[in-house]
């Protein structure tokens, strides 16, 4: 019935620097964006995070911006994800 803050899990988990964290909550949420759209971005940004800890920077930057078409503010999106973008818009950055 409730799903737990699964961005902010990752983002933990990064910090930390536990790639086997940030692998586990990157298939929770890819579980969730196969049965609902709405959770595609996450599922991009938690792919970026996960491939840059691994250190496959194209895979990361390719996910990163996938994540950032998903929840660009200026492309007329009906409820854009602007907190996803923000962290998309500064990991992208690192990546580059």
């Amino acid at each position: 019935m409730f799903t737990p803050p699964l961005r902010n899990e990752i983002v933990a988990q990064a910090r930390l620097g536990d790639l086997a964290g940030v692998k586990h909550v990157y298939d929770q949420i890819a579980q969730l964006a196969a049965e609902e759209p709405g959770w595609q971005s996450q599922e991009c940004f938690a792919c970026g995070v996960y491939q840059h800890m691994r250190g496959d920077l194209g895979a990361a930057r390719a996910a990163f911006e996938r994540c950032l078409d998903l929840t660009d503010p200026d492309r007329g999106i009906a409820y854009p994800c602007v907190t996803t973008w923000v962290a998309a818009v500064a990991r992208y950055m690192a990546v580059l």
